[in-house]
């Protein structure tokens, strides 16, 4: 019965990882282009999808209002990643052809708090863990 009473008043409190509670994030470098001709975006995205799919960042949205992510950006210079993705066979018909390196974030957000602060980079797909949260 002794333990019990010392049981009694304990408070059980989730322990999470530095990474869940974190609001920075690591970021991964990409190259994008405008659209010149908003009415060739959708042909764009597929063609994108289909000759240079980017299995690591499923998490983000392939366009946005700032253009179109092209590739992930590596020792290839804007120049080098156009021409890649003209010789996998992609129209660029509605892209601007002057790409540029951003910064997006290198991983799915996992929290709330890190949503809201990926996205001010670049937009992401974001299914809450209302357990996750609560905790």
């Amino acid at each position: 019965m002794k333990n019990y009473s010392v049981l009694k008043n304990w408070t059980l409190k989730p322990i999470l990882d530095d990474e869940m509670m974190s609001e920075n994030f690591s970021l991964v470098t990409v190259y994008i282009d405008k659209i010149s001709e908003p009415r060739h975006t959708s042909r764009i995205i597929q063609d994108l999808n289909s000759v240079c799919p980017i299995p690591s960042l499923l998490y983000l949205k392939r366009v946005s209002k700032q253009g179109v992510i092209l590739n992930v950006s590596g020792d290839d210079t804007a120049e080098m990643c156009l021409d890649k993705l003209k010789n996998k066979g992609l129209d660029v018909t509605g892209l601007s052809c002057s790409p540029e390196k951003i910064s997006v974030p290198a991983c799915a957000p996992k929290t709330r708090r890190q949503y809201e602060e990926a996205s001010k980079c670049w937009p992401c797909n974001f299914h809450e863990d209302k357990y996750l949260e609560r905790c």
